[in-house]
């Protein structure tokens, strides 16, 4: 705290089977499964984008249009419980907003649900949100 820093600009993706990496920034528990201790330093975690009919297929009736899935195949990587609320970032700008996930975090097969913002903050004179 004390410190002034720039947010990343929004701007939006819908990813249909994107194999990008992305930083997710979070505070939350570092290891697999329930932790009751968090870190005191940011860390960052390179995620990619699960498409949005695998994502639905994993997690039927709970996923819609305004949510995007990232993980990793393997696991071992994800946004964990405290990470709520972080951001999902591409190329440096604001892709998404980490929701929620299975509770036993990094699963293999097992990605995270992340707001997509570009489905709330859509770019003027643009009809489609950017692909990551």
């Amino acid at each position: 705290l004390g410190h002034v820093f720039s947010t990343p600009p929004l701007r939006g993706f819908w990813g249909h089977g994107i194999r990008t990496l992305l930083p997710s920034s979070e505070f939350g528990a570092s290891d697999l499964g329930i932790q009751t201790t968090f870190p005191d330093v940011l860390h960052c975690a390179n995620v990619t984008i699960v498409s949005h009919n695998v994502c639905q297929a994993i997690y039927p009736t709970y996923v819609n249009e305004n949510m995007v899935c990232a993980g990793r195949t393997e696991g071992g990587t994800d946004a964990c419980q405290g990470d709520s609320g972080g951001p999902l970032v591409c190329n440096g700008e604001l892709q998404g907003i980490v929701s929620w996930g299975p509770q036993i975090c990094a699963q293999p097969y097992r990605p995270g649900v992340y707001v997509n913002v570009c489905r709330y903050f859509l770019i003027p004179n643009e009809n489609t949100c950017f692909v990551c």
